[in-house]
């Protein structure tokens, strides 16, 4: 099994493995990046948006003869190469390896396409995720430069989830994530000369 994800980074597309199981490392190494076109079922499946269902070695070398060019990597004798999707978009697929000849039933399929949507969900989430921490240490970045106090507070609890160091030198004490505004009333502002606010 590995997940295989679109990267668009250079010049030329490509399909990079990021995750692989049940294959041996150096096996996985020699397929880990590979350009994006229709010689692999994953390739394949990534430009026309279709499940690709490769039953037998045969059928691999008539229709992916690339896949054949590495000498003595492929164990597998059958292969499905699902479309992953987020937003609309072919992100990447989700490759399986059979070790016998398969006709892969309607159900099978159906298993395996529900599986390539629950990765494709999780990989969107990782992403988001990730972009999301990149912006808040954006923000966080930009708040530490401001001359005035900023506090950021989530609506409707009051929850503070940023504050920047004017903050703490106005209350006298550390900013703490994750209190309510209210919970707390040991938060009191003071001016520079050290007199609180009124």
């Amino acid at each position: 099994v590995a997940l295989i994800l679109r990267e668009d980074d250079g010049d030329t597309p490509t399909l990079t493995v990021r995750g692989a199981a049940g294959q041996q490392s150096q096996v996985v190494q020699r397929w880990r990046r590979l350009p994006l076109d229709a010689g692999t079922p994953a390739g394949y499946a990534v430009l026309s948006g279709a499940p690709v269902y490769v039953g037998s070695t045969a059928e691999a070398r008539q229709r992916f003869p690339a896949m054949f060019r590495v000498p003595s990597t492929l164990t597998q004798q059958a292969w499905a190469a699902v479309p992953l999707r987020a937003g609309g978009v072919v992100i990447g697929a989700l490759g399986v390896g059979f070790g016998q000849g398969r006709d892969f039933p309607p159900a099978e399929r159906r298993f395996l396409e529900t599986v390539a949507d629950q990765c494709a969900l999780a990989v969107e989430r990782a992403r988001l995720y990730s972009t999301a921490a990149t912006e808040r240490e954006r923000l966080a970045a930009v708040l530490d430069r401001l001359p005035a106090g900023v506090i950021i507070g989530e609506a409707p609890t009051g929850r503070l989830v940023l504050g920047n160091a004017e903050v703490e030198r106005i209350w006298g004490q550390p900013f703490q994530v994750g209190i309510g505004f209210d919970q707390d009333g040991s938060y009191r502002g003071f001016h520079p000369d050290g007199r609180p606010y009124e």
